[in-house]
């Protein structure tokens, strides 16, 4: 049985076929070098937005037994990340895990540990396995999000979880470079620390936000590139404790088994708006486009979007789009202007839109394995998870989670934005492909009339 805080490996979340997962952090100078010219750093004037370097987690399906089990869960530096995390809620960060949390990391961080085996070969396969690109939220880390990144590897993906290096994690390491001949520990930068350009009118924390946003997206298309070329056996992509005795035959077990056009990008809160505004935007700089199949967003943050309307013009453009699923939370997109912005955003997109009733920002995370309540972690966990598969699969219309009469978008009936129901159901905002706009299979449909029934989860129930 395990136990919050007095177990260590935390219990593998393997629902596929697979059992076994693998786990590797991955790191090479960038394939297309970008520095934006602002904002800079008040205290000495350094460019917070800075691509030199690619780094990301890769967990996939690894063969039993291919090494020990057990990865630490908060990545290095933990004091850094610990003190980054403290930042964060000190600038006022409600979206983060709870302030009591971090009081208990102090003592027991170092003891959480992953159920993954590091620098394991791929699993064998008979078809090459797709990509999910993963990108985490505000003051997340590679690592955050391993529980859903695990289960989505037990069902034959590789994913990458990608270390964004936009000031937005609790604390990256930045490799010396031509301008810092010692490497550098940066914590989560705050608004007040930043100038803009002088032209910007009246700054605002939005700005910093979708200018961290379209920095995200290139550091998605860095990251397929990277993992491009350390199966292509480039030898300057690093992998993290991978003995050189051993590279060789772990590089080959990837080798012809990646399917590099089946993409299906991920992320939860800035990462679901991240992975949204990939596919709403060209490629940037010299990328060549990615052919994304699937796109899911977990309780995604889609307010920069506003902010970039206000200041560029940008507009979600009217195209077809691959499925994409977005998964909310009461405690955060179901409130205003979130939760119009989003619903127009999936409406734009022809993406389907659900709630789960209760499940706060940080239930998509880890974070509720750390508390004393993983029991209700798993039941979540599952739910996102099945409803993720169906979405890969071609099924989610038809998915029981899905059984519930369209509302077609609205938060009527729901007082201060929390939506009526039991803990853990399924409320279905959108379906696939209602909207007004043709996805990428084609279909238009038009929104049912609204109503507000809402599906159980599936043979679990939980109590709030």
């Amino acid at each position: 049985m395990y136990i919050p805080v007095l177990s260590s490996v935390w219990p593998a979340n393997t629902p596929g076929e697979h059992k076994a997962s693998g786990y590797a952090y991955v790191r090479a100078p960038a394939l297309e070098r970008y520095t934006a010219p602002k904002p800079t750093l008040k205290v000495d004037g350094s460019r917070v937005l800075e691509l030199k370097e690619s780094a990301f987690s890769v967990f996939y399906p690894s063969e039993v037994g291919g090494g020990p089990i057990g990865v630490p869960w908060v990545v290095d530096p933990v004091g850094g990340v610990l003190a980054g995390y403290e930042k964060f809620m000190s600038a006022g960060g409600g979206g983060g895990p709870a302030a009591w949390l971090f009081g208990a990391l102090r003592f027991v961080a170092g003891r959480f540990k992953m159920a993954v085996e590091r620098n394991a070969p791929l699993v064998k396969s008979d078809k090459p396995l797709p990509i999910v690109l993963f990108s985490h939220g505000m003051v997340g880390t590679r690592t955050t999000y391993s529980q859903y990144c695990t289960a989505l590897a037990s069902e034959g993906y590789i994913v990458l979880s990608v270390e964004h290096r936009d000031h937005s994690g609790p604390c990256v390491i930045f490799p010396a470079d031509e301008e810092h001949p010692e490497p550098r520990q940066v914590l989560f930068t705050k608004f007040a620390e930043c100038d803009f350009d002088p032209s910007l009118e009246d700054p605002e924390m939005l700005d910093l936000r979708y200018l961290q946003l379209e920095f995200r997206v290139r550091e998605l298309y860095e990251a397929y590139g990277t993992f491009k070329r350390l199966v292509a056996g480039d030898a300057g992509v690093i992998v993290e404790k991978l003995a050189e005795e051993k590279r060789a035959a772990f590089v080959s077990s990837f080798a012809n088994r990646v399917n590099w056009n089946d993409v299906r990008v991920a992320g939860h809160s800035f990462g679901g708006g991240t992975a949204m505004h990939l596919l709403q935007t060209p490629p940037p700089g010299s990328y060549a486009p990615l052919n994304v199949t699937y796109c899911v967003a977990l309780d995604p943050w889609t307010e920069p979007y506003g902010q970039m309307q206000k200041r560029t013009g940008f507009q979600i453009p009217d195209k077809k789009y691959p499925p994409t699923l977005s998964i909310n939370s009461d405690e955060f997109t179901n409130k205003e202007p979130m939760f119009s912005l989003l619903v127009d955003s999936s409406k734009r997109m022809g993406g389907a839109l659900v709630s789960m009733v209760g499940v706060g920002h940080q239930g998509y995370s880890d974070f509720p394995i750390v508390s004393s309540m993983p029991s209700t972690a798993a039941a979540n966990y599952k739910t996102m998870h099945d409803l993720t598969i169906a979405l890969f699969e071609d099924k989610l219309n038809e998915s029981p989670l899905m059984a519930g009469k369209p509302d077609g978008g609205v938060l009527t009936g729901y007082p201060g934005g929390k939506a009526g129901g039991k803990y853990g159901e399924v409320l279905v905002h959108l379906r696939l492909g209602e909207s007004l706009t043709p996805t990428a299979n084609g279909k238009v449909v038009t929104p049912p009339e609204a109503v507000t029934t809402t599906t159980t989860v599936a043979g679990v129930k939980v109590s709030a």
